[in-house]
Formats: C-alpha cells, structure tokens, sequence
C-alpha cells in the first residue's frame, strides 16, 4: 500500500467544544488498541483537545461517515477508526478512518484516509497498534495519510509506505489577500530582525507585483462563469468525462459525494461555488469555502 499527500477536499468542521477534564495515564499502564465506537465521541474529542487540536461537533464529526457515500454503500460494514484504552477503560490515543471513493486507471476504487491521530504523552510508545490497525485493514485498494507530519510520516514508512512522486508535491500555494499581513508573517517565520517595520515595504511591493500581474492578465470576458447555490446532476456529467483519464487518480466528484463534503459549509452558507459552461455544459468550476 502507499500514503499519498494528493491533494483531497478539506473537510469542513466547525469550532471547538468546551474541554471536558480528564486524567492523563499513567506511564507504563497496560493499552490495549480496539476498533472506536460513536460512543466514544466524548473521550476523542476530549483528547484531541489537551493537545491543541480542532475538534468537531458530534453531528458533523459523526457525518464523516454516516452520509458518507463509501459508509453506506457498505452498511456502516467499516470502521471508523481506532482507539488505545488504558487498563481503567480511558481513551488515551484515536486514529479515524475515513472512506473516500477514488477512480484510477479506469477503475474504481476504495481509500482508506487516516484522519485526527493523537497520542497522550505517556503512552507514545503505544502508537504503533494503531497504525498496525489501520495497516491490517482488508478489502480497501489505496491507504492514503493526506496531512502527515514529519513524525507520521516516518510511523508510515516503518509500513512500507511511499509518498506518490508528484513534481512539487511539497509546495505550497497561497493566494494573498493581506499583503502586509502575508509579509509579516513570512518575515516573522524567517526569524527577520524587525520584522513588523519590514513587512511595511515588502507588503507594499507585493501588492504591487500582484498589481501588475493583474492587469497582464485582465481584461478577459468570462460571461459562461455563473455562482450556483448547491450541486447538481451536471456535476455527475462533468465527473464521468474527467474519469475517463486514467494516467491520473482522483477522489469522487460526483454530485452525492461533494454534497456530503461540503454539508456543513453549504448549510452555514460558508461555500461559494462557481461553474464554467461550454455551449450549455458544465466544463469546469471553481469551489471557495470560509475556514
């Protein structure tokens, strides 16, 4: 199996609970890995948070998987991932296991997407049953970790895992809106003396290369470019003639599966869309969602 850092649609989640207490273990303490339940909602959540990560309300981190389009096809027959439970029954580690559909080489596949792993401290020497767990899955085509650390991904590789050699899969793209902002931040991560007076002038000059490009490359009438409100079947038109390029592997883009991606962002109207149409049909389009 290989881990892929492909790019996938983010899944939206909404902003953090309220922390609930809870005791960390103690070291040394026998752990055991089992395959997670919905029931342990609170304790997940609750553990992600002690360090620093986003959690998600129970409805929409439920509906990672019930809607989604790969779970009920399979009749829930899927686990949703794993957690490490000490000797007194506390969750004190969690790896989720999302289905994602993808098409390759003119078939169609199962990816398995490892999703929100976290450890307690004390028991990191335990971290391996659960990538164990999700290593000895059966009946799925592709493993994929989309947004592997540095740490992780060296957890992947014990397992063989490869990274797909895509030219420039390491860079990053930004589109910046604050100029001054995106200097000073940039500046600031580069450990730049006096980097607040800098971001001054190298915002500005930004703003002006941008500027620039902009109006090289205005002037252009896009009149087929329309905001829609949601998607529809044009959406599954679109997705059956871009699968049929099988040198390149895609995640689902049917109609079904982007309205259970985007659920909670298209019912918060935290989601933009935008189509291009060719002599009546959908050719391409555009997704823009509020962090």
């Amino acid at each position: 199996m290989q881990t892929s850092t492909i790019e996938m649609p983010t899944i939206d989640m909404p902003a953090k609970e309220p922390a609930k207490e809870i005791v960390p273990p103690v070291a040394g303490a026998a752990v055991l890995a089992r395959e997670a339940q919905f029931s342990d909602y609170d304790s997940i959540a609750a553990l992600m948070q002690r360090y620093g990560m986003e959690t998600y309300a129970r409805e929409d981190w439920e509906g990672l998987w019930r809607g989604n389009p790969v779970y009920e096809r399979r009749s829930g027959d899927w686990p949703i991932g794993w957690v490490l439970e000490s000797s007194d029954s506390r969750v004190v580690g969690f790896s989720g296991n999302i289905p994602v559909a993808c098409s390759f080489g003119g078939k169609d596949l199962t990816a398995a997407v490892t999703s929100a792993w976290v450890v307690d401290a004390d028991c990191r020497s335990h971290s391996m049953l659960l990538a164990s767990k999700y290593f000895a899955q059966k009946n799925v085509d592709l493993l994929l970790n989309t947004t592997a650390i540095h740490v992780a991904g060296q957890i992947f590789r014990a397992f063989h895992a490869k990274p797909i050699p895509v030219e420039g899969l390491e860079t990053a793209l930004f589109w910046v809106l604050d100029y001054r902002g995106f200097a000073l931040s940039s500046l600031v991560r580069k450990g730049m003396p006096l980097a607040g007076v800098a971001s001054y002038p190298a915002g500005a000059g930004l703003s002006v290369l941008a500027a620039i490009k902009s109006r090289a490359s205005s002037g252009r009438d896009l009149p087929c470019v329309k905001a829609v409100a949601d998607f529809d079947e044009r959406f599954d038109g679109l997705w059956q003639k871009v699968k049929e390029r099988t040198d390149v592997l895609f995640s689902e883009r049917d109609c079904e599966t982007l309205q259970w991606h985007f659920q909670r962002s298209l019912r918060s109207n935290g989601l933009w869309i935008y189509t291009y149409e060719t002599e009546g049909r959908l050719t391409s389009y555009a997704i823009f969602q509020r962090a």
